[in-house]
């Protein structure tokens, strides 16, 4: 048997404990706007259950069952409306106090409804569902999208939630509670009165859980995404790449490329007008990929793609298709229509090999080789151009074979500059 002002009392006691932390959390989280929504919520769980527990003194209905409850109701909405705001989704300001709104409609409106406890249990219970629902299925969408750790923690609790509101609803219709307005209750009520209590405090997690995830997905994503193309930064592409070619797969491949004459657009028009350049190049870019592709900025207008179980002959067609959807693509600024073309270098693991530094020295040169011919084409590393001159440390050149010796791109390029002068 529960004491059901004891319970409340408890769980007010708990909620207050939340308001602090998250009233206090908001000092350092202001970024995150959810957060206000839900220390509203708990404030307002924590004065409705401390309404309820003069549930059985006389003369108190009005003030403990009617403006109790309905401020926990209030609580549940502005969890709602910050699920809504952690999820980019606007916030419907008629959607926080409906609930409550109806509960004391309904109290208002019917003698026999404030006298049934039955009836008012149902009431609340529904409105919960709804409410809790709701939450579930934001949190089922966060998940998809962010994939946040604890994302699917809290579609656990507050589907369970859900369910446990319906759950009240049938046993109240088809097991009704006797003496409700004692306040020692027994029978399957005081575990509904637990599961509340518990999902309460599961909330104080829930919501600390997911600001401070998000928070880490930021900076996770300011170090892996390039933030004006969108494109993987140079470290985080290089650790992909390594990474897929140390499993040694049958073919991929892997392309350099470069935006054409460059320099001219930011001389012309501007950095800014470059930076939008650069910003619908990669988005034009990662609009295209197929699956399992990734897009790297390896530095300034220079892209690197890595194509894995592609073969250089798929690959080539490939590049071929986004070279000329390039060409074709008009960047807009200041009233300006930009147009920019990509040379592209394309090497292949059947061609070079596993090694990063190779497969990237490979489509560096055959990036190089485009440029040479006139830019705004595709070229491939072939067999032919895996025996090339490089410089030594004692300035003399020996041929030697790119399977065999590391070549790096800075010998790659050198030696190329060394030969156009």
């Amino acid at each position: 048997m529960l004491n059901l002002p004891t319970m409340m009392l408890c769980t007010g006691l708990m909620t207050l404990s939340v308001s602090v932390i998250l009233t206090y959390a908001l000092f350092f989280e202001k970024r995150e706007k959810a957060l206000q929504y839900w220390c509203a919520a708990m404030w307002c769980v924590c004065l409705g259950c401390f309404l309820t527990m003069f549930r059985a003194w006389e003369g108190t209905f009005w003030l403990s069952i009617v403006l109790g409850n309905g401020m926990i109701i209030l609580g549940y909405g502005f969890v709602l409306a910050g699920f809504a705001k952690f999820h980019g989704l606007p916030v419907r300001p008629s959607l926080v106090p409906l609930g409550a709104l109806i509960w004391v409609m309904v109290c208002v409106a019917s003698d026999e409804f404030r006298s049934d406890f039955n009836l008012r249990t149902i009431v609340i219970s529904a409105i919960g569902a709804f409410y809790s629902g709701l939450c579930a299925r934001i949190s089922y969408a966060i998940h998809k999208e962010e994939r946040l750790p604890s994302a699917l923690f809290t579609l656990g609790v507050y589907f369970a939630h859900t369910l446990t509101f319906l759950a009240r609803v049938a046993l109240c219709y088809f097991l009704p509670v006797e003496g409700a307005m004692n306040p020692v209750v027994g029978g399957w009520f005081q575990f509904m009165m637990l599961e509340a209590f518990v999902q309460a405090s599961f909330s104080t997690f829930i919501f600390v859980l997911l600001v401070r995830e998000r928070a880490e997905r930021r900076y996770r994503l300011a170090a892996e995404i390039d933030g004006l193309t969108g494109a993987a930064t140079r470290r985080h592409f290089v650790e992909i790449a390594t990474a897929w070619l140390s499993d040694k797969p049958k073919q991929g491949a892997l392309a350099v490329l470069d935006l054409d004459y460059f320099k001219k657009v930011n001389d012309t028009y501007g950095h800014l007008a470059g930076d939008a350049v650069l910003r619908a190049f990669g988005s034009h870019v990662n609009a295209r990929l197929e699956q399992g592709m990734l897009l790297g900025r390896m530095g300034g207008e220079e892209f690197a793609l890595l194509m894995p179980e592609m073969d250089q002959e798929g690959a080539a067609v490939f590049l071929e298709g986004l070279r000329a959807s390039v060409e074709e693509a008009t960047t807009h600024f200041n009233g300006n229509g930009l147009k920019v073309t990509t040379s592209i270098g394309l090497a292949s693991t059947q061609e070079v090999g596993h090694l990063f530094d190779h497969l990237l020295a490979g489509a560096d040169h055959a990036l190089y080789v485009s440029k040479e011919q006139g830019r705004n084409r595709v070229s491939a590393f072939s067999p032919a151009m895996q025996l090339r001159a490089v410089l030594e440390e004692d300035g003399r050149e020996t041929r030697v074979s790119l399977r065999k010796k590391r070549v790096s791109r800075v010998s790659v390029r050198t030696k190329m500059a060394r030969d156009r002068a």
